[in-house]
């Protein structure tokens, strides 16, 4: 885990239960500045020690989660995983 530990999920993993995700590099997006959603791991281009280049995000790209919290997390909420496209 890079970052740390929130509250976060509470709130937003608990309303996309069941989600479907895909794996995918982080590119940078107009006014949108992601972060992990268990962890608030920063999303960035590249890689560092307090960001994440690549991870799991929603299919409609506004929810990501970092490779280490989707790992812990994925089965207690039942998030699904399909090729990014």
């Amino acid at each position: 885990m890079l970052g740390t530990y929130g509250i976060y999920y509470d709130d937003t993993a608990k309303k996309i239960k069941g989600a479907t995700f895909a794996f995918r590099k982080y590119i940078k997006a107009e006014n949108k500045r992601p972060h992990c959603m268990f962890c608030w791991t920063p999303f960035q281009e590249g890689r560092g020690d307090d960001i994440a280049g690549e991870g799991y995000a929603t299919l409609d790209r506004e929810h990501w989660s970092c490779v280490w919290c989707f790992q812990q997390y994925q089965k207690r909420f039942d998030f699904q995983v399909v090729n990014a496209t």
